[in-house]
């Protein structure tokens, strides 16, 4: 997005051209119906694709039997930790019965990174395909329904490289020599730079963001810079800007009557704007040549043919022209995230700029005045800089909030200083070091010292930036019918420059509608109700509790391994969006990863008052990590054991029920049955309703809880360990006797769970069972008196079909929508 400013600035003062803009409405009101009608073409083509994409997933084979798959790798290979990710075009995959036709993307996994694989490789493999599933949660992000709308029917996996073939070569010739070509970079960066800085300019140069921790991550995200980690506008802008200078420069050089001869074609400026196109198109292809990088590329194609036709004033065309060219190519990249950010932040920056500029005799006249000119441009550009910033992050905030939860106002500052070094260091001095390494064909990245050293200097100044005290503020994502007015309001006040009294009107507006949506949002009056949401968190365990008074508890966060978190992804979303902010109580059932693996992102996250645990020791990382937070934030760990009571309103109480005693033991061996039968069981009495956690209890755990002679009786039961064979005990079940039970297992998971005997006990005691990986979150709330259930997949927009009815659920897909 910095492009459309520094360009356009440049552009103007170099060339000392008018640029004649018309008014917004009437450069809008141009392409309005155009855009109206591919909208909606993308629109009945999305509802077709998806439908059609569900239909092929229907026909794969159980995810329990093998098929022998054939297609060959279509985009770029990700390496990320332990793992190789690309799309695979499918072709046809083998049963021992059929051959089928494979007609969509497969999204392959690799888990040995030493792999060797490239863009182009026609493959074979044995694997299983499962249908793209994702976490289904109320106002949680559903990654299985991104994955189909990027036309993904099935992802697949292997865990060793040998298992694949390799039988040929598809797809563009020269799209695999970029491949190569960027495979020789990488391979020569990783063995001449270290530590973080390695990933930092995998990312920043070629669009690799495998090599990025989730520390590097977050102090971006904090800092208000985490776009310069992708291959967009900017780093395509920079090399476009220089380029088209160079040639510039170097075709005035030339000759008069050369220059004369070229003339009858094109003017220098003409011929450096076309000569531009062939270094930015190489650049995008040898930084992976991903969607969001397409799209930014195709802007400034069209921005240099603008050039190229004396249309260099017409930007709203142009940006009109490449919105339309990418939904006619894709229309589903209407719903992309990238895609979003990306064009709202270059829509901002061209209405802030729709100023008249100075006519050729002014702008002469400034040249002239030498020294004192080039300072008030200088202060111009900063002025412009900061303003232009500002306004990008107030106008991209409802979006990030949507999709991140996060406010970034930090970077109102630090792109000012942060993205210039980016622009004018890291990543001219980066692509001087690739194409050497190309040239010399090396194995050692050339200028690696230079690269270091500025990489570690940019990663301190990021880290000053996210350290800045208040940075990080998480928010709960505002609902669609406040985002859609605050755009409408906030376009209206950049539109509106001069016209102080429309403007003031349209700020107020989009004030109070924040107002209302923060009142909204952290205001929860005490209507005794209690509610527990038992998260969707694949395989593992995660539910949070709001007691009638607005205390909070979690109870297990998930699973946890390398940059996948639960506890980031799925629970403290769903604590933000609920505006929670201070967790009472945090239990930890039992050290296993699928349990406790999340919890240390909560912790450091939110305000914590006690945490509860069995008191078990474990050698294995996420124990550590959990441990270390614990000791680094000073908190509160409570071993708990049967017999604690707290009484947490009139009719409100908490009981422990297990584990037996409180003597810890150490170094339990991960498959341990006293691991699970030690869990923390916690129940809640609200009124007539009891509320039963069982973590991993198996039938040895459970046979002590009867014996203990407490009361087990129980309105919501959280089946133990998660729906396994070995948890049935039938005299636990008789004095447990739920009404509901709710099951947290993962889909496809490879232990079975839930089993069926599991399954056909319950269901003999004419309980209602509820699984996540079926219903997503279930939500139940009590008055004492009355239970309400809601299960996350039905606040999914359904499909409509064209036949009766179709105006009513229509009408209820709008209502999930904005309400």
């Amino acid at each position: 997005m910095d492009f459309y400013f520094f360009f356009w600035t440049t552009y103007k003062s170099t060339d000392q051209e008018k640029l004649n803009f018309d008014s917004l409405g009437k450069k809008i009101g141009t392409v309005s119906w155009s855009f109206f009608l591919v909208l909606l073409l993308g629109l009945f083509y999305f509802q077709w694709d998806i439908q059609r994409i569900e239909a092929v997933s229907d026909r794969l084979p159980s995810e329990k039997g093998k098929v022998l798959l054939t297609g060959w790798v279509s985009s770029p290979v990700r390496h990320l930790e332990g793992r190789l990710s690309f799309l695979l075009q499918g072709e046809y995959f083998q049963t021992p019965n059929e051959e089928v036709r494979i007609p969509g993307k497969i999204k392959f996994s690799i888990y040995d990174p030493e792999t060797k694989i490239l863009y182009g490789d026609h493959i074979q493999v044995v694997t299983r395909l499962k249908k793209p599933k994702g976490f289904i949660n109320p106002r949680g992000f559903d990654y299985g329904l991104y994955q189909k709308r990027h036309g993904v029917i099935a992802t697949a996996s292997v865990f060793k490289g040998q298992e694949i073939q390799k039988i040929g070569n598809e797809g563009n010739p020269f799209l695999r020599t970029m491949a190569i070509l960027r495979e020789k970079v990488r391979e020569s960066a990783i063995s001449s730079l270290e530590g973080s800085d390695s990933g930092i300019f995998l990312a920043m140069i070629l669009g690799e963001r495998g090599g990025l921790n989730q520390e590097i991550r977050e102090r971006f995200m904090a800092s208000g810079t985490t776009h310069i980690l992708s291959i967009s506008g900017s780093h395509l802008g920079f090399v476009a800007l220089v380029s088209f200078f160079i040639f510039r420069w170097a075709l005035l050089r030339l000759p008069a009557s050369f220059i004369l001869r070229m003339g009858v074609f094109l003017i220098p400026t003409q011929w450096a704007a076309l000569l531009t196109i062939l270094p930015v198109t190489f650049y995008a292809f040898l930084a992976g040549g991903e969607v969001a990088t397409l799209r930014a590329l195709l802007m400034i194609l069209i921005s240099m043919v603008a050039i190229c036709i004396q249309r260099a004033d017409r930007l709203f065309n142009a940006f009109a022209i490449a919105i339309l060219a990418i939904l006619i190519w894709d229309p589903q990249a209407l719903f992309d995230i990238s895609f979003q950010l990306s064009y709202l932040s270059v829509f901002i920056i061209l209405i802030a700029l729709d100023q008249p500029s100075a006519e050729p005799e002014e702008l002469e006249e400034e040249v002239l005045k030498g020294v004192k000119s080039r300072i008030k441009q200088v202060l111009d550009w900063a002025k412009k800089g900061m303003v232009l910033s500002f306004l990008i992050t107030i106008g991209t905030a409802p979006l990030v909030l949507y999709y991140f939860n996060q406010f970034p106002w930090v970077g109102i500052f630090s792109n000012l200083i942060i993205g210039p070094f980016a622009g004018l260091v890291i990543v001219p001095l980066g692509l001087l070091s690739c194409v050497l390494a190309l040239v010399m064909d090396s194995t050692l990245l050339p200028l690696a010292g230079l690269n270091q050293f500025f990489l570690s200097l940019f990663y301190e100044l990021v880290t000053l930036f996210s350290s800045v005290p208040g940075g990080k503020i998480f928010l709960p994502s505002p609902p669609i019918s406040i985002i859609f007015f605050y755009f409408v309001f906030f376009l209206a006040a950049i539109y509106w420059q001069g016209r102080w009294m429309k403007q003031t009107i349209a700020v107020c507006f989009a004030s109070l509608l924040v107002w209302v949506w923060l009142g909204s949002a952290f205001t929860f009056p005490a209507n005794g109700e209690l509610q527990i949401t038992f998260l969707d968190v694949g395989q593992g365990d995660g539910a949070v509790i709001r007691f009638p008074h607005g205390e909070t508890m979690v109870v297990d966060g998930g699973a946890a391994r390398g940059d996948f978190d639960i506890g980031r992804l799925v629970v403290a979303p769903y604590l933000w969006n609920s505006g929670i902010r201070h967790l009472n109580y945090v239990v930890v059932s039992h050290p296993q990863s699928d349990h406790e693996g999340g919890i240390p992102f909560l912790l450091n996250q939110f305000s914590i008052g006690e945490v509860w645990g069995n008191g078990y020791q474990r050698d294995l990382p996420f124990h550590e990590n959990f441990e270390k937070v614990i000791e680094e934030k000073n908190l509160s760990y409570h071993i708990v054991s049967r017999g604690k009571k707290l009484t947490m309103a009139e009719e409100t109480f908490i009981s422990l029920l297990n584990p037996s005693n409180v003597v810890p033991v150490s170094n339990i061996p991960s498959n341990s049955r006293m691991n699970n039968n030690r869990s923390v069981v916690v129940r809640i009495q609200h009124g007539k309703h009891s509320f039963l956690f069982t973590g991993d209890i198996e039938k040895e755990g459970e046979r002590d809880l009867v014996r203990s002679g407490r009361s087990l009786k129980t309105t919501v039961l959280k089946v133990p360990h998660h729906g396994s064979k070995g948890s049935v005990d039938p005299d636990f079940l008789n004095q447990v006797c739920p009404q509901v039970a709710v099951i947290s297992v993962g889909g496809r998971n490879p232990y079975g769970h839930p089993a069926p005997p599991t399954l056909k006990a319950y269901d003999s005691l004419l309980s209602r069972i509820y699984r996540t990986d079926q219903d997503g979150g279930v939500m139940v709330k009590s008055d004492g008196e009355n239970l309400r259930i809601t299960r996350a997949v039905d606040l999914l927009l359904e499909p409509v079909k064209l036949e009766k009815g179709i105006i009513k659920r229509e009408f209820e897909n709008w209502r999930r929508v904005f309400l």
